[in-house]
């Protein structure tokens, strides 16, 4: 008796089994694809590092003697980004020159701002050439296309504080808007 009893639940149990699975299988499945997509959009950042001229001595030291300096721009591009450009406006006190207006006296400090020697990042400053501008293919730096793989790059900004102008003690200031163009 326990033997049939045994034989009797073991095929009730495979009856409820292939009963599931006849279920599952008689449900169906259907398929489909899911697409997925992203758009990449063109883009660049800017940054800046001050031209800090530091003190200027126009009786002694810088009475014949210009300062010169540098600061920076620090661009990063997406990757594979071309026909990329950067400016450097006139400065809030232009006027026939680039200069600083001083705090207290009013008084202005004239200064030049040049590009360095060529587009590749970190070149080093020559203090002269040509005024770091805003017109495209002339006083821009324009980088090659292939500088722009998704990193920062850092340009330097050539600083000339001229030598013999008379000014009133004080501390003197400007800005100066820095442009990427893509």
């Amino acid at each position: 008796m326990k033997a049939k009893k045994l034989k009797l639940t073991a095929l009730l149990g495979a009856a409820a089994l292939a009963a599931g699975l006849s279920g599952t299988a008689a449900a169906g499945s259907a398929t489909a694809n899911l697409n997925v997509s992203a758009t990449v959009a063109s883009g660049c950042s800017i940054a800046t590092s001050p031209v800090a001229f530091g003190t200027y001595d126009p009786i002694v030291v810088n009475a014949s003697t210009p300062i010169n300096t540098a600061g920076n721009v620090q661009v990063t591009c997406v990757s594979g980004s071309t026909s990329v450009w950067v400016g450097l406006g006139q400065g809030n006190n232009y006027s026939a020159n680039r200069r600083m207006i001083g705090g207290t006296s009013g008084a202005f400090l004239n200064y030049h701002l040049y590009l360095p020697p060529n587009a590749t990042p970190g070149t080093a400053c020559t203090y002269s050439g040509t005024e770091w501008g805003t017109t495209n293919g002339t006083d821009t730096l324009n980088p090659l296309d292939s500088v722009w793989d998704g990193t920062t790059k850092t340009f330097n900004v050539c600083g000339v504080l001229t030598a013999g102008q008379v000014v009133p003690a004080d501390s003197y200031t400007d800005v100066v808007v820095a442009t990427v163009n893509f």
